[in-house]
């Protein structure tokens, strides 16, 4: 049983509400409820894999890709590399990312297909962080959110370009991961929504207040919670930073179920990536509807689902065998 200190959350939500740039999050997060609700009613989350192969040096993979697949991050990479900007430890790292400020990135060594695709990962956020690092300019919402999604379309492309066909498969963990990662944020997300609407409706939340909205949450536009799920996200609200937890939440769902349908369409058109390197250099400038509008061109919830869902089912079906 978890010792919930409501005083503490009603404030922390009441300090986010003054947010401009958290509420701007929420009202991206309640336009995409359809979509994720639509989600959480198909898909569960999928059984855990591990990697299987032992491979030492998947990051020659990634550079291999690079040089065929994307000219200038390939150069990019190895300069980095002969200016010790890529920096791989000689262990598993859990930590691995590009550094908002330098620009370095700092890898891991795992000894499996991860390193790969954790340097694909993290070098297509290197290039849309540049800017970033020249004019030492604010953070924004669709960096956040496109940046990762476009990392993770990169990524998919690498797994799906692998030669080896045992790589290949063992390259399905990280999707899995990516999947369930998706799910759960997804779910998180629709709990501290209801959070903020029953704080505007009634100026605090309680515990009867939450069960009051679960035993009659029939008909609302966020679908069904449970009490557990919302308390567990109401400790993290207070244990985790004393904030709400949407930005981040938000950022990988958008990443991992628009980082399949950015996907998707590259592997139909390759002349897409054009489009996507253009707008990774670019994420600062525009903003988050421009950028839907120009990546997404036929963006709609009904086509980004139907994008993750294929992939769900296939990543599934692979589990079960």
């Amino acid at each position: 049983m978890l010792d919930l200190n409501y005083e503490e959350v009603n404030k922390i939500i009441n300090e986010e509400m003054k947010n401009d740039s958290v509420m701007k999050i929420v009202t991206i997060c309640k336009d995409l409820l359809p979509l994720f609700n639509k989600i959480i009613k198909k898909c569960e989350f999928l059984p855990e894999k591990r990697y299987e192969i032992e491979y030492e040096n998947s990051t020659s993979l990634a550079l291999s890709y690079l040089k065929i697949n994307h000219q200038e991050y390939y150069e990019e990479a190895k300069r980095m590399m002969d200016n010790n900007e890529i920096h791989i430890a000689d262990y598993s790292l859990d930590n691995a990312g590009c550094d908002s400020y330098s620009g370095e990135i700092f890898l891991g060594n795992n000894r499996n297909i991860s390193d790969g695709l954790t340097l694909i990962h993290e070098l297509f956020h290197h290039f849309n962080l540049r800017p970033f690092n020249r004019f030492h300019q604010e953070n924004t919402i669709s960096r956040e959110l496109f940046g990762e999604a476009i990392s993770i379309a990169a990524e998919l492309d690498f797994k799906r370009k692998l030669e080896d066909k045992s790589l290949l498969e063992d390259a399905k963990k990280f999707e899995i991961d990516y999947i369930n990662d998706a799910i759960d944020c997804i779910k998180k997300i629709k709990v501290e929504l209801v959070l903020l609407d029953l704080y505007s409706v009634y100026g605090k939340i309680d515990k009867e207040i939450i069960k009051k909205f679960i035993d009659n949450n029939e008909d609302n536009v966020f679908g069904p919670i449970v009490l557990e799920e919302a308390e567990s996200v109401i400790n993290n609200i207070t244990e985790w930073g004393s904030n709400l937890k949407i930005p981040l939440n938000i950022k990988y769902a958008i990443g991992i179920v628009f980082g399949y349908y950015i996907s998707d369409l590259i592997e139909e058109d390759n002349n897409k990536w054009k489009i996507v390197y253009e707008l990774n250099t670019k994420l600062y400038e525009l903003d988050f509807n421009d950028l839907l509008n120009i990546i997404c061109p036929l963006y709609n919830n009904d086509t980004i689902f139907d994008s993750f869902y294929k992939h769900y089912e296939e990543l599934k079906k692979a589990t079960t065998i």
